[in-house]
């Protein structure tokens, strides 16, 4: 998906599903069972698609246009972040196209194939949920400890090599300066070869992967620092979350070299081999990783968990409440029910009733319809921790076994 239709360069082509393939990170987001992978799936997917429009013939463009409006809509169903890829591709479709007839008619069809599918999830979610989007509008500025954990991040990224990265971090500000250095120069070239395009239509066609690969990107993190600030404070700067950008920059990387190569083919080989290296390096450390077991919810610590076993040995019925609703459910086969807590990590607000909700869970807990399920306690801060002690207090503690601990009623 990534080589593009009809590319000018076949060695872009390669290099793209080369790079892209042995990079350990986008190779890491694909071992978990995360939305990630399908959402970068039916990104390239789409981009497949828009490519196709642009490259076809009159007659044969508008079935590429539907299928790919019908793949961002699907990215928007996999997850929000999907509304980005809308963005993308109207944008470049208003500024690629040469009349406004074009451009007007071109949108409203993409539209008309989006806007059935993302408007059906909202009705759906609406009925179940009694909420089109699980997103409540809230402002809560990102944290300071949310743009570290981004930037630790990005280095991790463009230098895989922990010891070096050691020793590069106390350069103050480096990695910082890098990502403002790249972010404006993609800028500068996806602003110029837009509006380039847009006040001379005659000029030629930006390379198409790289310049949506790059409008993506922007409007990408445009999505998810809006989605940081007001509709969801619990999202990081975690590797998953940013995954689709460094695909992005993958791609805007091999056009960078192919390019150089026409300019000066030393430098171009200087920087492939460097780039390879540390691709394959990451890459070799990524399955390191993976054969020492599982990721994720896949892990020795919740295959092996005593703790699952003992959850699954309850009678049917009862009800579980856990810090761990996600692992609960995959390991039990029964849902998992969130605890009642001072803040919503979705608002970052107080949540209201606290008291009322320690009540009803101790209640039920006592009465022998609920357990209290707690996973990996010494992990968490004194805040939580002391929201567990106000959880357990008064209930029986049944098992208490490699930092887990179940609460039900007394014997």
């Amino acid at each position: 998906l990534v080589g593009g239709h009809r590319p000018k360069s076949k060695l872009a082509v390669f290099l793209r599903v080369f790079v892209i393939r042995i990079s350990g990170h986008p190779s890491g987001v694909h071992t978990t069972a995360m939305s990630e992978p399908l959402y970068i799936f039916f990104t390239l997917a789409a981009f497949l698609a828009f490519s196709q429009y642009f490259a076809s013939e009159e007659k044969n463009s508008i079935k590429f246009l539907l299928l790919a409006s019908i793949l961002t809509a699907f990215a928007y169903l996999t997850r929000y972040a999907g509304l980005a890829l809308l963005a993308t591709f109207l944008v470049s479709l208003i500024l690629l196209h040469p009349t406004w007839k074009k451009r007007l008619t071109s949108a409203g069809i993409f539209l008309a194939g989006f806007i059935p599918f993302a408007l059906a999830w909202s009705i759906r979610n609406r009925l179940l949920a009694d909420n089109a989007t699980n997103r409540t509008f809230v402002f809560h500025p990102i944290t300071t400890e949310n743009l570290q954990v981004g930037l630790a991040n990005f280095a991790a990224f463009i230098l895989p090599v922990e010891s070096l990265r050691r020793d590069l971090i106390r350069i103050p500000n480096l990695f910082l300066a890098i990502l403002v250095i790249l972010v404006l120069v993609l800028l500068v070239w996806v602003v110029s070869r837009g509006l380039k395009k847009f006040f001379k239509p005659s000029t030629e066609v930006p390379e198409f992967l790289s310049f949506i690969s790059t409008l993506y990107i922007f409007g990408y993190l445009s999505s998810i620092l809006s989605s940081m600030t007001f509709f969801d404070a619990s999202t990081k700067f975690q590797l998953r979350i940013v995954a689709p950008v460094y695909v992005s920059l993958l791609i805007m990387l091999v056009y960078f070299g192919v390019w150089l190569w026409r300019k000066q083919k030393t430098s171009a080989l200087l920087l492939s081999l460097i780039i390879f290296s540390l691709s394959i390096f990451n890459f070799s450390e990524t399955l390191t990783q993976l054969r020492k077991g599982g990721q994720g919810y896949a892990s020795f610590q919740w295959f092996d968990s005593e703790a699952m076993k003992y959850l699954n040995e309850l009678p049917d019925g009862v009800r579980i409440y856990s810090n761990e609703t996600a692992p609960v459910y995959l390991y039990t086969d029964r849902p998992g029910y969130v605890l009642p807590d001072l803040v919503d990590p979705v608002t970052g607000l107080p949540r209201g009733r606290f008291e009322e909700g320690v009540a009803a869970l101790q209640a039920e807990v006592l009465a022998g319809r609920a357990v209290l399920a707690l996973f990996d306690i010494g992990s968490h801060d004194e805040e939580v921790q002391s929201v567990y002690q106000i959880l357990a207090d008064g209930l029986h503690l049944a098992f208490n076994k490699q930092g887990d601990e179940i609460y039900t009623a007394f014997p």
